[in-house]
């Protein structure tokens, strides 16, 4: 089974390279991404899998219950769509806000070049590796 965390970081490497040759600001990746995946479906679920999705992320679901709802009273039993794409957005926030890569140029200007996406890339393939040996 995949973690959530794993999920994401899959499905902001994928958006990443699809989002190939633009030009971005650095301190608005968060939300281009999460834009970028949301738009492209991504994140586009029907109510089936966004609760079979549920019961496997059942742990984060419950961490993340109160930062969920703080965007809107989303309720996870009537509306598993909406609870688990906010879910997504999170947490893809949290993952990309803390890139080094990203820290490191707040306030510039880039384009996504196939070795700033490869940068990129790496630092969540290591975020991945650091969240599965705080799990062990």
């Amino acid at each position: 089974m995949q973690t959530f965390t794993a999920a994401v970081i899959a499905d902001v490497s994928a958006a990443l390279q699809d989002m190939a040759g633009r030009t971005i600001e650095v301190d608005d990746l968060c939300d281009d991404v999460t834009e970028f995946q949301n738009t492209d479906g991504f994140w586009v679920f029907g109510t089936e899998e966004s609760a079979d999705r549920l019961r496997e992320y059942r742990i984060e679901a419950a961490e993340m219950f109160d930062e969920v709802n703080a965007c809107g009273d989303i309720n996870p039993f009537s509306n598993p769509e909406g609870f688990l794409c906010i879910m997504y957005i999170i947490r893809a926030r949290e993952i990309v806000a803390s890139l080094p890569w990203i820290l490191a140029r707040e306030g510039e200007t880039v384009q996504l070049t196939p070795s700033v996406i490869l940068a990129l890339t790496s630092e969540l393939d290591a975020s991945l590796a650091n969240a599965d040996e705080a799990d062990d």
